[in-house]
Order: structure tokens, then sequence, then C-alpha cells
């Protein structure tokens, strides 16, 4: 059984009860570009395009396997083709999409593993409103074994701090 974390959110300062979200707001590939090549970029929170690439955002489910067996999601982005990125759009607002999962790539770097970039996922739709969920390949890269495996809350803070989403509790 799990026992009850605090956090103080660095965000906001606040004291929180919940496990803090660890959310990108862009692929990397966006938050390479500077101020004059955004302008080429369509960012929305759920959607970017830059040039010929096309991402979206979805969530990587982990279980934390000594917190009552919640799971935690790092909110991501992963490069899809601009077929299904394109079928993805006209579905979006499905409430049972029925189809098969899409291959991306993986677009952000998660501090605390191994480099993420480029890992290969599976995208799976899920039912508006929410955002599909990203599998990563079976591989032993550390960040695909804890989606298999799940991890111990003392590994999800120590992933947590490096990206300073707490300042502990």
């Amino acid at each position: 059984m799990g026992t009850a974390h605090s956090f103080v959110c660095s965000q906001c300062g606040e004291k929180h009860s919940d496990l803090p979200d660890l959310a990108f707001n862009a692929p990397y590939h966006y938050s390479e570009l500077n101020e004059t090549e955004r302008k080429r970029a369509k960012l929305s929170a759920d959607f970017c395009e830059i040039d010929q690439d096309r991402f979206v955002r979805g969530v990587l489910p982990i279980t934390i396997r000594d917190y009552d067996a919640e799971t935690f999601s790092f909110g991501v982005w992963v490069s899809l083709s601009a077929e299904n990125f394109e079928r993805y759009k006209a579905l979006f607002k499905e409430e049972d999409p029925q189809e098969p999962p899409y291959f991306g790539w993986l677009c952000n770097h998660i501090n605390g593993y191994p480099d993420t970039l480029s890992l290969k996922t599976n995208v799976v739709l899920q039912p508006y409103p929410s955002r599909p969920h990203i599998h990563l390949e079976s591989t032993d890269h550390p960040l695909a074994k804890a989606q298999r495996e799940g991890i111990m809350m003392d590994e999800l803070m120590a992933v947590l701090h490096t990206h300073g989403a707490f300042d502990g509790g």
C-alpha cells in the first residue's frame, strides 16, 4: 500500500497531495526553433505541424508498483506520418474511434532516462476528450521497461525532481 505524498508545485508554489503532472507543451523539435522559425509552425494543445513534420500529444502511462498500483502518465508528443496525422485529426472528437494503433516516434527528452528522443511507439486512440495512449516498443530501454513492469515511487520522484516538477514535501 502506498504512503501519502505531498508536493510543493514548482509552477504555482502550492502544496498538493496528489501526484504532479509532467507534461511537455510542445515536441522537442518545436522547442528548438527560434522565434522567427516558429512562424512557420502551427502549435495547439493537441497538434503541431512544422514544415512536413506532424506531431500529436498523448499520454505515456507508467504503473507505480508501490503506490496502490496507481498510474502516472507523462504528457508527451509523438510524430506521425502525414496520413495518420490527418486520420487522427478527422477522428479527434470521436467517442469510439475504432482504429488500429499508429506507429510514431517519441519526440521529447524525459530527464532521468537515457535519451528518449525517437523511441518507437504505438499511438492508441482513446474516446474523446481523452488523449491517445502512447505505448513504447518493447525494448531494453529503461523507459520502455518502466512502462512494461512499472516503477517504484522513489524512482518516479527522482525523475520528477530532474524536471523541477516539485520542490519536495
